[in-house]
C-alpha cells in the first residue's frame, strides 16, 4: 500500500531509527483510517500477532509523529513490550525518543484506547476511535509533546509493519 503521510525524505529519516533487524526489509500497510475507518476493534483485528510496527499520525495542525514497537498489539491488562520501542517526530522537526531504563511502561493497550510511555502521563494516547489523542511528557522515552498540542485531533493514522 501507499502511505497518505510519508513522503520520500521521511521514510529516509524514519529508517535512520529502526533496530539493525528492521533493516533492509519490505514495509506493508496494515490499517489506514482513511481507508478502514476509525475503529480500535479493526486496528486490533488487521495487527493481530505482528510484530515491529510503526504507528503514524498527522494531526489537524500538521505534526507528523508516531511510535515503533517491537512486540504486537493486543489487549491486556498490564503494561508490555520492549525497550526497543521509541516515539518520534517527523514534521515540522525530526526527533526519536528512545527508552530511558526509568521504568518498562512500553505499550499500554485496551478495548478503548492504546497509549505508550507512562510515568505521569502517556507519551502517546489515541482513543477508541482514533480521532483524539494526547501526547505529553513521559518518563519511559523522556519525550517532548509530539504532536501540535496535547490534546489533539487525528487527520490520519497509519500502521506499517516492517516484514
Amino acid at each position: 500500500g501507499k502511505s497518505d503521510l510519508l513522503k520520500s525524505e521521511l521514510i529516509l529519516q524514519l529508517y535512520k531509527f529502526l533496530p539493525n533487524h528492521c533493516l533492509y526489509r519490505d514495509w506493508k500497510l496494515l490499517y489506514n483510517t482513511n481507508i478502514h475507518g476509525t475503529n480500535i476493534t479493526t486496528f486490533y483485528f488487521l495487527v493481530k500477532n505482528i510484530k515491529n510496527t510503526i504507528i503514524l499520525i498527522k494531526d489537524f495542525e500538521n505534526y507528523l509523529f508516531g511510535a515503533f514497537s517491537v512486540t504486537d498489539w493486543r489487549i491486556e491488562a498490564q503494561y508490555y513490550g520492549s525497550g526497543q520501542s521509541f516515539l518520534f517526530a517527523l514534521e515540522p522537526v525530526v526527533e526519536k525518543f528512545e527508552w530511558t531504563q526509568k521504568n518498562d511502561y512500553f505499550l499500554c493497550s485496551r478495548r478503548d484506547f492504546i497509549a505508550m510511555g507512562g510515568g505521569g502521563n502517556f507519551g502517546l494516547w489515541l482513543d477508541s476511535e482514533f480521532n483524539v489523542g494526547c501526547s505529553k511528557p513521559c518518563l519511559t522515552f523522556n519525550n517532548r509533546c509530539l504532536a501540535g498540542s496535547e490534546d489533539f485531533n487525528c487527520k490520519s493514522v497509519e500502521v506499517w509493519t516492517i516484514v
